[in-house]
């Protein structure tokens, strides 16, 4: 009878696992980058653009989206970024990961920028965070019951097991496949 009580256990153990491994993976793909760039992207397109429309060439929403992908993937400057952003793989990332059509180069970059007020950002931020909490992120670090201890690192944020550039670093898994990631 211990024996049946113990096999059942575990199956009801295992069955439990099961259901917390495809809520995580639910909350991993609704939380991936493309997906949350996205979400910044629609945000960053509801800030208005004092420009006259007729004139112009690189929109707001591309500039911003290419401010943000100098951090992303990870430029040291403005001047960097500008001079790789026409290579076709940085140019792969920003249409598919970032959505933009023309990046601005520095000077246009650093001109456009400025004419941002800073709380027009703080939208995509609530956006984010509203995201996270609605998916649960935020209760793995709940603490004393209103306390959210939360690891912050910037790295990792795009993991590939099929698509690599030459800037990619590689990690070996132990099955025997790759991930193409950036640090």
């Amino acid at each position: 009878m211990k024996y049946s009580f113990r096999l059942y256990q575990q199956l009801l153990d295992e069955r439990e696992m099961s259901k917390k491994n495809d809520y995580r993976k639910k909350r991993i793909d609704s939380l991936s980058a493309p997906r949350l760039l996205g979400w910044i992207r629609e945000v960053f397109s509801n800030i208005p653009d004092g420009r006259h429309s007729d004139k112009v060439v690189i929109s707001l929403v591309d500039a911003l989206m290419s401010g943000l992908a100098v951090f992303g993937l990870k430029y040291l400057s403005l001047l960097q970024f500008d001079e790789h952003q026409s290579e076709p793989v940085i140019r792969h990332n920003l249409k598919t990961l970032y959505g933009v059509e023309h990046a601005p180069c520095d000077t246009q970059m650093r001109t456009l920028l400025d004419s941002v007020e800073p709380h027009d950002l703080d939208q995509a931020f609530m956006e984010l965070h509203q995201q996270a909490e609605q998916e649960g992120v935020f209760q793995e670090y709940e603490y004393l019951g209103k306390y959210h201890l939360v690891p912050v690192d910037g790295t990792g944020h795009y993991c590939s097991g099929s698509v690599d550039c030459p800037q990619c670093c590689v990690k070996k898994k132990t099955n025997g496949t790759q991930e193409f990631y950036y640090q």
